[in-house]
């Protein structure tokens, strides 16, 4: 079996595949694409995340801006509340 259809098979393609692609706009690289796994998650998704029991976010600018912001507040915005 191929890495991608592990994802698949354990139904976590949506969030390794957000890690990927943040790895490869951050360090310019080609990951995703290497493995077959492009096209398989919207830009509003990559800009968003959730702690385990947390709120819904989503933030404005690249991961790189997102990491090395002083002032993380103005990047987020809460969609919805954790039930």
């Amino acid at each position: 079996r191929s890495f991608a259809q592990l994802l698949e098979e354990f139904k976590i393609v949506e969030p390794m595949v957000w890690v990927l692609e943040h790895l490869d706009r951050t360090f310019n690289l080609n990951t995703v694409a290497s493995l077959g796994l492009e096209g398989r998650v919207s830009e509003e998704w990559l800009c968003s995340g959730r702690a385990s029991g947390k709120n819904l976010f989503r933030w404005q600018g690249s991961m790189r801006e997102r990491l090395y912001t002083k002032n993380r507040q103005t990047l987020f915005v809460a969609l919805e509340e954790a039930v």
